[in-house]
Parts: structure tokens; sequence; C-alpha cells
């Protein structure tokens, strides 16, 4: 029995299409705002702002589709099942992250900040925990297909309820082609 739900958005759904910067920050570490050219600082600005305004298309998209919705929540259960599968301690995981929320706040209120650094370790071993166990969950075939199924329907509903949607996908791949470009560049 699920005792918490495994949650897909945007960004984890659209992964290449919205988050194709991503793989720019894990290959290289963001250099200080003060140290960013002007062009990077704004291309970045601006994809959060697109970012934004693509989950909010799809948050009205959803609300109006109870279809999607039920097929949201199915993939999502499919994903969950299959990280617990790969690693039992997935539920567990996720109720001390939530766990870990309510004692960063008493340590930011009582600035504790050592304790707030060792709370923030224990949130980043269990994040990467979590998605080892996505990973994993994500190589199964019957999921991934389910997920990728999921992923072109939103999007097409997210196309049908904004024509925007195309043109603001269309940016995010421009920005992110040219901020690897501008990595690769530095």
């Amino acid at each position: 029995m699920k005792s918490k739900r495994f949650t897909l958005t945007l960004a984890s759904l659209v992964g290449g299409l919205l988050l194709a910067a991503g793989p720019i920050a894990a290959q290289t570490p963001p250099p200080a705002a003060q140290q960013m050219p002007d062009s990077v600082r704004e291309m970045l600005t601006e994809m959060q702002q697109i970012q934004q305004q693509l989950a909010t298309i799809q948050e009205q998209t959803l609300e109006a589709n109870a279809e999607l919705r039920a097929q949201q929540e199915a993939t999502e259960d499919a994903v969950f099942d299959a990280m617990v599968e790969a690693d039992p301690g997935v539920e567990q995981t996720i109720e001390r992250l939530e766990e870990m929320g309510q004692e960063i706040r008493a340590a930011q209120a009582e600035q504790d900040t050592t304790r707030m650094r060792e709370l923030l370790m224990e949130g980043q071993q269990a994040q990467q925990r979590l998605q080892a166990a996505q990973a994993q969950a994500m190589q199964r075939d019957d999921v991934s297909n389910q997920v990728q199924e999921y992923r072109d329907d939103l999007l097409e509903a997210m196309k049908a309820h904004d024509p925007q949607t195309e043109q603001l996908i269309a940016r995010m791949e421009d920005l992110a082609q040219r901020l690897q470009a501008a990595a690769g560049e530095n």
C-alpha cells in the first residue's frame, strides 16, 4: 500500500525539452552571479520565466481534463511502485524528507547553522537515493512506455489548451542550445 504519492511534474516528464539546460548545470558548476555574463544570466532568467508559464499551462490543462488527471495518477502510481520495487526504502525516505522540512524550519528559526547543514546534507543523500530508484524504475519498459505515453498526451493537451505552448517549448530548446554553446566556450 502506498503511503506517499510520487508526483510527476512537467519538469520530470518533459526532461529533454524543458530541462535541456540541466546537463549544462551538471557539467559545469554555476559561476557566481557577478561572474556570470549578462547574456547567460538573461537566458537563464528567460528560461525560468518560460518554465513558470509552462507549469501554469500544465496546471490549467490538468484542471480542465479529468481523463488526463486519471492518466497522471496511474502513471505516478506505476513509477512509485517501480521505485519501491527497486528500493523498498523509498517510502521511508520520502517520509523522512517531509519530516526534515519541519526540522529545517525549526533550525532556521533558532539560527542553528550546524543543524541546517546536517539536514541539508541528509536531504541531498535522500534525494540521490530517490533519483537512483527513479532511474531504475525508468529502465523498466512498461514504466518508461507509460511515462512516455502520458508525456505525449500531456503535451498534446497543453498545446490544445494554450497554442502558445509550442512556441514556449521551441524557445526553451533554443535557449538550452545557446546555453550549452556558452558553457562550451568556458
